[in-house]
C-alpha cells in the first residue's frame, strides 16, 4: 500500500512512463448528487503513456464511484439496513474528484506495469474495503499501518538500494544519512553510484523538493566521488 506518488515513481523508474498532459475525464450526473455522492460522480478515466516497441502507447484506467467510494452500511438496532452513508473521516466528501482520479490512475499504472505494481494499491483504492473489515481484520490492519508509519511507509520516499531487495520507503528524516552511508561504501565504484542515482532520479527530485537542506548534504557527498551536479539537477 502506497500513495499515487509512489505508483508514479515506481513506473518512472522503468524509463518507459510519462504522465498525460490532459486532465482526468469525469462522467457526472447532477441527478445523482446526494449525501453519499456530493458531486454526482459516475466514473473517471485517467490516461498515462508507456514507451514500447519504439513508440508511446496510451493506457487508460477507469474507476466508478460506486465501486471505490467508502460507503458504510447504516445499522439500526444492531441490524444492517439498505441505507448507506459516505465515510467522512477521509477526503472523499471534500475532494471527490481528486480521490476518484487517484483510483483511476492507479488502475492505468497497474495495467501498464504489472510486474512492478501487481500487488500494490494506493490507499484510496482500499478505503471502501477497510470499512467492511471484521474487528479482528481491523486490528490487523491497524497494526500494519502502525508498522508502515514506523518505517516511513506513510511519509517516506521510496528508494531502490540496488541490492535485489524490495523497494524501501525511507523516512525523510533518515534518508540523507542512509544515502551518504550508501555512497561512502561505494566511493571507489563511480559507476555504481551513477547507476544508483539514475535509478532513483525521481526519488531524489522529491527529496530535494521536500528537504532541500538535507539534500544539499547528499549533493556534497556525491561531489566527493566526482558525481556532483548543480542543486537544480541533483538527481
Amino acid at each position: 500500500m502506497t500513495s499515487i506518488e509512489g505508483f508514479r515513481a515506481i513506473a518512472a523508474r522503468t524509463g518507459s512512463y510519462r504522465p498525460d498532459e490532459n486532465e482526468p475525464i469525469f462522467n457526472a450526473d447532477d441527478a445523482l448528487k446526494s449525501d453519499t455522492n456530493p458531486a454526482g460522480l459516475v466514473s473517471c478515466a485517467v490516461r498515462v503513456w508507456q514507451f514500447l516497441h519504439g513508440q508511446w502507447h496510451p493506457i487508460t484506467g477507469h474507476a466508478r464511484w460506486e465501486e471505490f467510494a467508502p460507503l458504510k452500511t447504516v445499522w439500526v438496532d444492531n441490524a444492517p439496513t439498505d441505507r448507506k452513508t459516505l465515510d467522512r473521516t477521509g477526503k472523499w466528501a471534500d475532494m471527490p474528484f481528486l480521490m476518484l482520479a487517484k483510483c483511476a490512475e492507479s488502475q492505468a499504472l497497474r495495467k501498464g506495469w504489472p510486474e512492478d505494481l501487481a500487488n500494490a494499491f494506493v490507499t484510496e483504492e482500499i478505503a471502501k474495503a477497510s470499512l467492511e473489515l471484521t474487528p479482528a481484520q481491523a486490528a490487523a490492519e491497524g497494526a500494519t499501518l502502525g508498522r508502515l508509519d514506523r518505517i516511513g511507509g506513510k511519509d517516506g520516499i521510496i528508494i531502490d538500494w540496488l541490492d535485489d531487495s524490495p523497494l524501501e520507503a525511507v523516512p525523510i528524516g533518515q534518508l540523507a544519512d542512509r544515502i551518504i552511508d550508501f555512497v561512502q561504501q561505494r566511493r571507489a565504484d563511480r559507476q555504481a553510484v551513477t547507476t544508483w542515482r539514475e535509478r532513483n532520479r525521481h526519488a531524489l527530485r522529491e527529496f530535494w523538493a521536500r528537504a532541500p537542506s538535507d539534500a544539499l548534504g547528499v549533493k556534497k557527498e556525491l561531489e566527493k566521488v566526482g558525481q556532483g551536479q548543480t542543486p537544480q539537477s541533483l538527481p
